[in-house]
């Protein structure tokens, strides 16, 4: 598979323009909105309409270089078995959030500005759940994947022939974009190794459509059963009892991980380094 990858220096510039270009244009509409009529319907509906604006600067850069997506983003030909443990793996990232959270929740007290991110995204009706689905799950999950584990991973991968700094790179990137989130230790640790993962996943497949199957399986679960649940609900741990399902998760995630280990890596080549 040929595969074209920009420079590091275009690579990170597209990276943070589009992030910045979501980020302003959203909150631009969550206030034209909130003059208009403050609902959550309308603040939700401009989270979609920023989350699917992110791709904005990429696309004019994209068209200005003359190149097309599957130009730029891994998109290997994976058998059926491959997407079963990629399924697998999106069942184990879950699994692996809830460890995290139940074993620490003791110990860190969430803050209030989180618990507001969180109301954020809060649904009480279909319409607000589709709108959702549209920002939190299908825009977010393809956006965020295209330029963390697409653009800027492939690109620093190729300039240094390495999946080293091409995985961990593009992780700390991530994490800082999540930037709310580094004031709460729990959530800082799962935003780092779910973003470890889904680089490793894409490294090892070769195709961006596995992280951000991952991706979206995760926000697809956190967005539904917060509307559903709250946030103090867990879907691994049951009330009472042994915590089967926990246990069967970190399993799947291991037997996951093992199958992928196995496999070649996807390294572009540096001389598809477009100028």
């Amino acid at each position: 598979m040929r595969l074209y990858v920009f420079t590091k220096q275009d690579a990170f510039l597209i990276t943070i323009f589009s992030l910045i270009a979501g980020l302003l244009f959203g909150t631009y509409l969550q206030g034209f909105f909130a003059k208009i009529n403050d609902s959550q319907t309308l603040q939700l509906l401009a989270m979609a309409i920023g989350e699917a604006l992110i791709l904005g600067p990429l696309m004019l850069v994209m068209n200005i270089k003359k190149v097309k997506f599957h130009h730029i983003l891994p998109l290997k030909k994976l058998n059926l078995q491959t997407w079963g443990m990629v399924f697998l793996m999106a069942i184990g990232v879950l699994a692996l959030q809830e460890v995290i959270a139940k074993s620490t929740v003791d110990y860190f007290q969430i803050p209030e500005f989180l618990k507001g991110i969180n109301d954020s995204v809060m649904w009480e009706s279909p319409l607000q759940y589709i709108l959702v689905i549209f920002g939190g799950v299908i825009f977010a999950s393809i956006t965020e994947e295209f330029l963390f584990r697409g653009v800027l991973q492939q690109s620093i991968t190729a300039n240094h022939q390495s999946l080293i700094p091409g995985i961990v790179v593009p992780a700390v990137v991530f994490s800082l974009f999540h930037a709310a989130y580094l004031f709460y230790i729990p959530a800082v640790i799962e935003i780092v190794l779910i973003s470890l993962i889904l680089g490793y996943v894409v490294a090892k497949t070769g195709n961006i459509l596995a992280s951000i199957l991952i991706h979206s399986i995760n926000n697809f679960s956190g967005i539904t059963f917060l509307g559903l649940y709250g946030d103090d609900f867990y879907i691994f741990f049951p009330e009472s009892g042994f915590p089967w399902m926990a246990l069967f998760g970190m399993i799947a995630l291991a037997i996951s991980l093992y199958y992928l280990v196995g496999r070649k890596s996807f390294i572009p080549d540096e001389e598809n380094i477009i100028e």
